[in-house]
């Protein structure tokens, strides 16, 4: 598994244990539910995608990029 990959699997971790939706997480970043599931079934996203949704999860991007490593 590349790290861009394992770093997708790991938010979609993090949604999960928080209990958030692909719906709830589009409301949160203004888009529509279709758009995520499109950002989450690429798993391509720019890092600027990746602070908002860390934003939503009151996550910071580095203890992200530690649960990876």
């Amino acid at each position: 598994m590349s790290s861009s990959e394992a770093l997708v699997q790991a938010i979609k971790s993090e949604l999960k244990t928080a209990g958030l939706t692909y719906a709830a997480l589009a409301r949160e970043l203004g888009l529509a539910e279709s758009s995520v599931k499109r950002i989450f079934a690429k798993g391509d996203m720019p890092l600027s995608r990746i602070d908002e949704i860390c934003r939503v999860l009151k996550l910071d991007f580095a203890d992200l990029a530690r649960r990876v490593a």
